[in-house]
């Protein structure tokens, strides 16, 4: 935007340079001179027949005599430092002040021309143009060169591409000398001369270096290369999308009675995309798995004040309870267990897989793990992001937390996360929320988030395995359960195999005719699924 600012002040400053007492203007598509500049907003002309006008200088147009204006260059700033720009700076005002001065001397120009490390005449032109035109900064900066043009010839360039495709743009990732012996030798078997080294890194240098990298590294060194565009479509309402995911936590935990270190956990987050609260977590020694997904659905869904006062954490406001309409989540197989996507069917929650390699898709869940990470940081047993940010500290030996700690410390950092003002929705997460349901126009039944079943909601999600239930119980992971309570079950699992298995037999005898063999030796089968008296 400030380029566009300068270029736009440059340009306007060229104009009004030319609308000067006595110049010779069009207006109206009629010839005109310049009598007087009454200012920004008007300017006073006279005609040939002695008629004046005051007009808006923006009306005028300059006629084909005039001379023509340079043309306004586009200055990159970025390849230009605070120095140059400085200097820049330094040698315009001189320049203009000296062009101001009304008793200018040849003393004067030599002592500017001095200054400035040009020769005298040098400044005359500069005095020239400045009445002219008008000088701008950008025209005091250093030059810069252009590139040299390509000299090579046409095949020689052939050869070079070829060979940059080839033989340079492999996963095996030759090095650069490798690229030169291949085009060394290409050249010589087409009777052509050999390029330089310089000539041929030049090449690749001027080729799509994301490409490059694609065929080099793979799609994931591509990505961090290549410019992310787009956004995420966003949330009109709390709960109608809803990230969830998983990471190991910087840390490492003791027993709650030895206090002796018993491994690093990983902790599960849902945030709600609408408002950015954080809707609940999950803390596990184990690895991400379905019961860390099951559990911190279950926290996030599920009204948490019961769940606060049992761990002394009673004054944290934290009223967030409901049902996602969209969940998100990555590829991971503890989301794709049969247990969550049991549950997502029995709850009527849709879901929207992020593509793999791509997190900067579910961005905003990725950003809160990044920021409650480095506030884990900051505790004694912290194992830090990787080795080298760790440095000399030993996390085993400073390991002071077990995981119940853990959760009130995460549960404090949840509370200071959803009551502080954040950057991305510019207002704190938890007002954002309530202020939804507060809304005066909005339906009754909708003010209050629905409550979900609080002893069934935990096991829809929880992974599970089918067994088909004989007269002997079932068996499960080798062990065999029979009890008398799954009598009852048993018996109505059967009446519906009879009532099946009547109707094909039923259908059956309507297709092939009622032959008394084939209904007898049909009912002795039937009889296998008889239910005990």
């Amino acid at each position: 935007m400030c380029g566009v600012l300068s270029l736009y002040r440059f340009s306007v400053r060229r104009v009004s340079s030319r609308i000067r007492t006595g110049n010779l203007v069009e207006y109206a598509g009629s010839p005109w001179r310049v009598l007087r500049v009454l200012g920004v907003e008007a300017v006073l002309l006279r005609s040939d027949t002695g008629a004046e006008v005051s007009v808006d200088p923006l009306a005028i147009r300059f006629p084909e005599a005039c001379p023509a204006l340079p043309s306004l260059l586009v200055t990159d700033e970025l390849a230009y430092s605070e120095d140059n720009w400085a200097e820049a700076t330094r040698r315009h005002d001189l320049v203009t002040a000296l062009a101001g001065k009304a008793s200018r001397t040849t003393a004067d120009v030599a002592t500017a021309a001095m200054s400035l490390g040009v020769t005298p005449r040098h400044v005359w032109g500069l005095l020239r143009r400045s009445r002219a035109n008008g000088l701008e900064i950008a025209g005091f900066l250093p030059s810069r060169r252009r590139p040299r043009a390509m000299r090579l010839g046409s095949g020689t360039e052939a050869i070079i591409q070829q060979a940059i495709d080839r033989h340079y743009a492999k996963l095996s990732r030759p090095g650069l000398q490798s690229l030169v012996r291949e085009v060394a030798g290409r050249c010589k078997a087409a009777d052509l001369p050999s390029p330089s080294a310089k000539a041929v890194k030049a090449r690749v240098r001027a080729r799509d270096q994301v490409w490059l990298a694609r065929r080099r590294e793979g799609p994931g060194k591509a990505r961090s290369l290549a410019l992310l565009t787009g956004a995420h479509p966003g949330a009109a309402a709390p709960w109608e999308r809803v990230q969830i995911d998983s990471t190991p936590c910087d840390i490492r935990l003791v027993a709650e009675t030895e206090r002796t270190v018993i491994g690093r956990p990983t902790i599960t987050f849902a945030i709600d995309i609408y408002s950015r609260t954080i809707l609940g977590f999950s803390v596990s020694l184990q690895s991400a798995s379905t019961i860390t997904v099951a559990t911190c659905l279950a926290h996030a869904c599920l009204p948490k004040r019961d769940w606060l006062a049992q761990r002394d954490l009673a004054n944290v406001h934290w009223p967030v309870w409901g049902k996602p309409l969209v969940l998100e989540y990555d590829q991971g197989p503890e989301n794709e267990a049969k247990g969550i996507q049991r549950g997502l069917r029995l709850h009527g929650i849709r879901s929207k897989v992020r593509q793999k390699g791509h997190p900067e898709h579910h961005g905003t869940i990725e950003r809160l793990i990044g920021t409650m990470m480095r506030r884990i940081h900051e505790r004694r047993g912290t194992t830090f992001g990787s080795i080298n940010e760790r440095g000399d500290a030993e996390p085993d030996r400073l390991a002071c937390l077990s995981l119940p700690e853990l959760e009130q410390v995460v549960v404090l950092e949840i509370d200071h996360y959803n009551h502080s003002a954040h950057a991305g929705i510019s207002d704190r997460p938890l007002d954002r929320y309530l202020a939804w349901y507060q809304q005066p126009n909005l339906p009754d039944d909708q003010r209050i988030p629905p409550l979900l079943p609080a002893g069934r909601f935990l096991l829809d999600f929880l992974p599970y395995e089918r067994r088909r239930l004989v007269r002997t119980g079932f068996r499960l992971f080798r062990v065999d359960y029979s009890a008398r309570d799954l009598l009852g079950m048993w018996k109505r699992q059967t009446r519906r195999r009879l009532s099946a298995s009547w109707s094909t037999t039923r259908a059956a005898w309507q297709r092939y005719g009622s032959s008394t063999t084939r209904m007898a030796s049909t009912f002795r089968c039937l009889t296998v699924y008889r239910a005990p008296t």
